[in-house]
């Protein structure tokens, strides 16, 4: 038997709805089935319902989109939408912005569902307040479009040089694999301890993989 506590929403905030954020589509006849639906499916914490009759004897069909962020962590993803209401619980605390200090995120892919803008952001492994780093965050590179190379021109150096490639080639923009194009770097081979090779970005930057 569930907890009727779990089933606690705010009253709606009408003509609103949460966009960008939403995880799952039904279509429902009430309110009530909606929240069901957020009750059932990990990971919900608010949703978007479009509103039918009240004496619904038609059995219309009413759109329920069901959201993985709430409002007030996402601010800038509320937009007016005549004839929904949206709907987040009530015994979950209210949290900050999402990729600040106290509400960081995981990653910069991670606080892009909230934010579409550039700019230094928080994250954590863990997704604690113990433990966060600020980034710069480049939205259109981890969107996978419109791809930032960071690296390019930017300052490289390596462990040592061999066969006159030095560690600039590997950021200077051409991308032929040939060596003999001058477009590769070189270190010593075998006996070398170590070699390394590195590049200064020149700001702090998250790291989607590696």
């Amino acid at each position: 038997m569930m907890e009727s506590s779990n089933l606690l929403f705010k009253i709606p905030i009408s003509d609103k709805v949460l966009t960008k954020n939403v995880i799952a589509t039904y279509k429902v006849t009430s309110q009530a089935e909606c929240l069901l639906h957020c009750y059932k499916t990990e990971g919900c914490q608010s949703y978007n319902y479009e509103y039918t009759p009240i004496y619904n004897t038609e059995g219309k069909l009413g759109l329920c989109e069901l959201n993985n962020k709430r409002m007030t962590s996402c601010p800038l993803r509320k937009v007016r939408k005549e004839g929904h209401g949206y709907f987040e619980e009530m015994n979950v605390p209210e949290k900050e912005l999402y990729g600040s200090e106290k509400n960081p995120g995981l990653s910069c892919l991670d606080i892009n569902s909230c934010h579409d803008n550039d700019g230094e952001y928080w994250v954590s492994s863990e997704q604690t307040s113990w433990n966060v780093t600020k980034v710069f965050c480049y939205m259109n590179s981890v969107k996978d479009t419109n791809l930032i190379n960071l690296a390019q021109d930017k300052s490289a150096s390596q462990s040592a040089t061999s066969n006159d490639a030095p560690a600039g080639r590997a950021v200077d923009g051409n991308k032929n694999t040939d060596f003999h194009k001058y477009s590769c770097t070189h270190t010593p081979g075998p006996g070398t301890n170590s070699p390394w090779w590195r590049v200064d970005l020149q700001n702090v930057v998250g790291i989607i993989e590696s």
